[in-house]
């Protein structure tokens, strides 16, 4: 096991709230588990392009491994630099080419997330302040499919999702 060896790889399952993952090796698609705990969040500020806002599946990462703490015979990932997310271009695109995007909204440790519909892909959910009062969380912990657009930052890592709402008249 080379611990400098940088590879490249694909998350291919993430969990929001747990904060483990797998990645998937390219080229030999051996697949690794990760934690993204305070220490990898504070490595990924300092030795990467972007610090990571967000791991999304399908995300395109450089990593190394090394060996687990709690079990020494498991080696893990992590290290992790972002690449890309092509799911997250075509989503963009296909929003800013005026089709509707539709995701399930859901409650995970006191965060709104949304899942799109089409790809399994996930965005923490921003609502804006004013929204705040008007809005019914209650309704939310039900799983509710909403159209919603993305909010792209200067980190291509800080992605949000806005819920499109449409004013009555």
């Amino acid at each position: 096991m080379d611990e400098d060896e940088i590879k490249i790889g694909v998350v291919t399952r993430f969990s929001i709230g747990k904060n483990y993952g797998f990645i998937q090796e390219m080229g030999t698609n051996e697949s690794y588990f990760f934690f993204y705990d305070k220490e990898e969040r504070a490595n990924s500020k300092k030795n990467a392009d972007y610090p990571l806002s967000f791991i999304r599946n399908g995300d395109f990462m450089r990593f190394r491994i090394k060996q687990s703490k709690k079990n020494p015979e498991d080696i893990m990932a992590c290290d992790f630099s972002f690449i890309g997310n092509p799911d997250v271009k075509l989503i963009s695109s296909s929003i800013q080419e005026g089709f509707q995007r539709f995701g399930v909204v859901h409650v995970i440790n006191n965060g709104c997330y949304i899942t799109d519909t089409e790809i399994d892909i996930t965005f923490p959910l921003k609502i804006a302040n004013s929204k705040i009062p008007n809005t019914n969380f209650e309704l939310l912990k039900e799983k509710p499919t909403l159209e919603y657009f993305l909010e792209l930052k200067k980190n291509p890592t800080t992605i949000y999702a806005r819920l499109k709402i449409h004013e009555e008249k």
